[in-house]
């Protein structure tokens, strides 16, 4: 399992939140998993001869996703203490 941290600004941004708006993703943890394994499966970079494992790792996030709480990681509260800290990490 990897943790990770990160600051998205711009056009990256704005694809995390379309793939929640849209309830592609149900969070933006998910949006950012779900992009790193259509990268991987675009550009071969772990061979698919993985399959079961994957589509094990596919089950296991769909059951977790059809009760993600999406008011906790979508809430505009967080959201504006996010924007408090970027603006004051500028200074």
């Amino acid at each position: 399992m990897m943790i990770l941290n990160m600051r998205l600004e711009g056009l990256p941004e704005e694809v995390v939140n379309e793939l929640v708006n849209k309830g592609i993703a149900s969070n933006k943890s998910e949006a950012i998993r779900l992009v790193i394994l259509h990268y991987n499966e675009h550009f071969g970079i772990t061979p698919l001869n993985r399959e079961k494992k994957i589509d094990e790792d596919e089950r296991f996030y769909q059951k977790i996703n059809a009760h993600a709480n999406k008011d906790v990681w979508d809430n505009d509260a967080d959201e504006k203490m996010s924007q408090w800290y970027l603006k004051r990490a500028k200074k």
